[in-house]
């Protein structure tokens, strides 16, 4: 019986995070300069999208974090909720350890969010040749 493109994928994860560690690398970054590099343009575009005050994030392939760290560092002035999503089980044990709540935002929840962000699940999919091609929706 084959394992599914999810569990593969987990798979990769856990074993990066266990060599890497809490580290852009073990999410297949670069480096912390590039990770922050795409923060920043994400945060960017959310101000200039976001016409409301309070606003929620739903950072699906979130790693141990990073994005999350991001804005707080920013001290971002909006009310924020941040809601990470990631298939990785030693991932998710970090966050818990770090008391971030975990929540499963995957195609099952009915909670709605401002800002999905989903693309690298995609990308890996179609540079993995398991696709030749994929559809982005954002709301």
């Amino acid at each position: 019986m084959s394992r599914s493109f999810d569990s593969q994928i987990a798979e990769i994860y856990n074993e990066r995070f266990l060599e890497y560690g809490p580290l852009p690398e073990a999410s297949m970054w670069y480096s912390k300069k590039r990770q922050f590099a795409r923060f920043d343009i994400i945060l960017n575009q959310i101000q200039l999208l976001s016409q409301k005050n309070k606003i929620s994030v739903s950072d699906i392939g979130c790693g141990y974090g990073a994005f999350l760290e991001f804005l707080s560092e920013r001290k971002y002035s909006r009310e924020l909720h941040y809601f990470g999503y990631d298939v990785s089980d030693e991932v998710v044990r970090f966050c818990q350890k770090k008391n971030f709540r975990i929540m499963n935002l995957g195609p099952f929840s009915e909670k709605s969010v401002d800002y999905p962000i989903y693309a690298k699940k995609l990308a890996n999919t179609i540079s993995r040749n398991k696709s030749s091609f994929g559809i982005l929706v954002c709301g």
